[in-house]
């Protein structure tokens, strides 16, 4: 019996113009020791007829869910039946090189990163985005919080107890984080292996709404708590100011957006500097508030205090705000 070496682990949710693109990129592979594991979140489309049409290969398992249950769920499900030795994600709307598995299996070390690109579905443009850096330690090497982008041994996310948080987005930002601080060893793939589609038509990522929102400052918090005690001092200083600060900020020029009171936005920014105070971490030292974009530096500098928040919430900074931050 063949051992399965790539578990490739596809969510479906009402992607009926771009699933056979992601399958076919897949049956493409130079490399053909993989599983495809292609889990129907309920699609109301045509989708997963589609998927049926390639149920001939037997390296297809087609399963679907009996209600919508979310990305995060159905990602652990097909976690929970891959065979492989190696975990790789697929949005079902991307799709991948058909070089991928030959580049990924010169390697064995317990994740590989691959760079991307990242392609305008509206203007067709396409812009190589790179994972990795030079940095010698590992939490100032990788440059992104998505799991498709990287092949990692199913075991570090056995061993470690990795799960995607159900019913909250931004998942990757949790998940890819550990996986990387788990990882044993680590490599890099200095090449555009995966296609990453923006402005897709339908797309929940193309709008700021305010559980994307919430959940941004959820996850954070969550790895905050997680890395607290686990991470070195060194480590988790950079993680805080170089990562969190900006996860956590962001948040609040969403939050400024949003159709909610003044006293309620006061009250997210108190509970995003008492966080960050809690962490022990110089936190204000953050890149973050010396943008090289003059503007943008004291924008962000004023948003610590309390009196540019209230004045950024008027109806007239809130409407350009939204339009520079692309919030619907």
């Amino acid at each position: 019996m063949n051992v399965v070496k790539y578990s490739i682990i596809i969510p479906v949710y009402n992607v009926e113009n771009y699933i056979r693109d992601c399958i076919n990129s897949l049956y493409r592979q130079s490399y053909g020791n993989f599983e495809l594991i292609v889990i129907d979140d309920a699609s109301t489309d045509n989708s997963f007829n589609i998927i049926k049409e390639f149920c001939h290969d037997a390296r297809l398992r087609l399963f679907r869910n009996d209600y919508n249950k979310g990305v995060s769920y159905t990602r652990n499900y097909g976690l929970s039946i891959a065979k492989g030795e190696y975990i790789l994600f697929i949005d079902s709307d991307d799709y991948v090189s058909e070089r991928l598995l030959e580049k990924i299996n010169n390697f064995n070390q317990d994740i590989i990163y691959y760079d991307y690109y990242e392609f305008d579905e509206i203007t067709g443009e396409k812009i190589i985005k790179k994972t990795c850096n030079d940095s010698v330690d590992w939490i100032k090497k990788i440059n992104i919080s998505s799991v498709n982008v990287a092949a990692c041994k199913k075991n570090v996310y056995l061993k470690n107890k990795i799960m995607f948080p159900d019913g909250l987005l931004h998942e990757d930002d949790e998940v890819s984080l550990r996986l990387a601080f788990h990882a044993g060893t680590l490599a890099y793939i200095p090449e555009p292996l995966y296609y990453y589609r923006v402005n897709r038509s339908g797309s929940i990522m193309n709008k700021k709404n305010i559980k994307m929102i919430n959940d941004l400052f959820i996850v954070t918090k969550r790895n905050i708590d997680y890395f607290r005690n686990i991470m070195n001092e060194n480590d988790f200083s950079f993680f805080v100011k170089e990562i969190c600060v900006e996860k956590l900020f962001d948040y609040l020029i969403y939050d400024i957006c949003q159709e909610i009171s003044i006293k309620e936005l006061l009250n997210n920014k108190t509970f995003i500097v008492e966080e960050l105070n809690n962490t022990g971490v110089r936190w204000n030292e953050s890149r973050y508030f010396r943008s090289e974009n003059r503007i943008l530096n004291i924008f962000r500098n004023c948003l610590k205090y309390d009196l540019f928040v209230f004045i950024f919430h008027r109806k007239t900074f809130r409407r350009i705000i939204s339009i520079k931050m692309g919030v619907s």
